[in-house]
């Protein structure tokens, strides 16, 4: 039986998959999603990893996941589909990023007049992209669509390049979701031309965007608890997903562990301290930029 070995790579961290299987299909499918999820991620053909992060008999019959804490390999059997194996890859790298120290923001981000702003999804998530377009049509541009990578010191080391997801393989549909551009034809005639920057910086600001067409607009300047909180939320519920399944054959490995976490709030008590964070509740995405505008 063929072992097939593939290796990802994000902001200097890689993830070895070990796929075990006689067929020569591409068993982890198209990599739009888990492109769109974390930043910067591809596939590199020198493989450097000295062991394996995730080991899959694919062709075992009966569907089974188990992880090795003390190891931190990730083993699966079965047939999974791809959405599923995507799912368990974005969560193994993003806990080796921040093993290393970096951390991935479900979140858009701009820089807008010389202000590197975050737009983060915390325990709620609606108005990230839509705040993301305004501020580019505004002249901003672009740092990161759907994640961005940030280091311990506050910079950002890498962002997601698509606005929206262009396609989900099986095991991530949504059916809850509206389409990806479904939004923008509510709030805009057309979408601006994308600029991006040309090198990343320090984060200055974090805003919460809260939209639904129908809010009164609130502004509120978070206190260090409240920051605390939907930073850690931000960075563990989205990745590690404990309220997950896996395509209704068992839940969603628990691979987080104390040490990690506790690393994680340390990291969230040095946001909270060195960043402002507001959250702004607006009925469309311009109050939301125009609040920004007496922010900054």
């Amino acid at each position: 039986m063929e072992v097939k070995i593939r290796e990802f790579e994000t902001a200097g961290v890689r993830l070895r998959v070990d796929i075990i299987s006689r067929t020569q299909e591409d068993l982890i499918g198209d990599l739009s999603f888990i492109q769109y999820r974390l930043g910067g991620l591809k596939e590199v053909q020198d493989i450097k990893e000295a062991r394996p992060d995730i080991v899959w008999y694919a062709d075992v019959e009966k569907i089974d996941i188990s992880y090795n804490p003390d190891g931190k390999v990730l083993m699966l059997y079965g047939q999974l589909p791809p959405g599923d194996i995507q799912k368990l890859m974005l969560a193994m790298v993003v806990r080796k990023l921040q093993e290393n120290g970096i951390y991935n923001f479900h979140s858009t981000a701009v820089n807008y007049k010389g202000k590197n702003i975050l737009f983060m999804a915390g325990e709620e998530n609606h108005g990230k992209t839509m705040s993301l377009i305004e501020a580019v049509r505004r002249g901003g541009a672009i740092i990161g669509t759907e994640s961005v990578l940030v280091n311990e010191d506050l910079k950002v080391v890498e962002g997601s390049r698509d606005v929206f997801i262009t396609k989900r393989v099986k095991g991530t549909e949504r059916s809850d979701l509206p389409p990806a551009t479904a939004g923008v034809w509510k709030f805009f005639d057309k979408l601006p031309e994308w600029r991006w920057v040309e090198e990343f910086g320090k984060l200055d600001l974090i805003i919460i965007p809260d939209i639904d067409g129908n809010f009164d607009t609130f502004v509120k300047k978070l206190d260090t608890y409240e920051k605390m909180y939907q930073t850690f939320i931000c960075l563990t519920e989205t990745y590690f997903m404990a309220h997950y399944m896996l395509s209704s054959k068992g839940p969603f490995p628990l691979i987080d562990y104390q040490e990690l976490r506790e690393r994680r709030l340390r990291f969230v008590k040095k946001v909270a301290d060195e960043l402002d964070v507001y959250l702004i509740r607006a009925k469309n995405p311009q109050i939301i930029m125009d609040e920004i505008e007496k922010i900054i």
